[in-house]
């Protein structure tokens, strides 16, 4: 990434202004997003404070973009957009990845000959690699992926 990371917002204040945007106020942003309206004001002052501009123009006890916070907020909605779009796409392609493997001599007595059963060069037998995430130990899942019970 060339730039810097410092210069970078964190997505919850972007997120925050693109709803505040979309809603008309911090009150109803707050709202949609399950936050206390305190967390939405501080994650838009942290936002102009890092950005170094005014975003916003506060009268009394409202909000209104300015110009500059109008612009960035469409830029922000078209990046947020992308970026759940990308995460779908990602989602949606996911595939089980499948690893080389050489069976060991007392698993390929157990496994049928159309798996691995002979010894074949490692890039020739593959097994699915799924990962659980609900796994204690390696050992459960190996026994829980072979149907064994402990």
């Amino acid at each position: 990434m060339s730039i810097p990371r410092r210069f970078l917002p964190s997505i919850s204040s972007l997120v925050a202004l693109e709803a505040v945007d979309r809603l008309g106020s911090a009150v109803a942003a707050a709202q949609d997003l399950s936050l206390t309206h305190s967390a939405v004001s501080r994650q838009l002052k942290v936002l102009e404070e890092q950005i170094g501009v005014p975003l916003f123009r506060r009268d009394g006890k409202g909000l209104a973009l300015t110009p500059a916070g109008a612009g960035y907020a469409r830029a922000v909605r078209g990046v947020l957009e992308d970026l759940g779009q990308a995460s779908l796409r990602l989602r949606r392609s996911r595939r089980p990845q499948r690893l080389p493997s050489m069976p060991t001599a007392p698993t390929m007595a157990r496994m049928p000959d159309t798996a691995c059963g002979r010894p074949k060069p490692a890039s020739a037998c593959s097994a699915p690699l799924r990962i659980a995430t609900t796994m204690v130990s390696p050992i459960r899942a190996s026994v829980k992926r072979r149907g064994w019970k402990l």
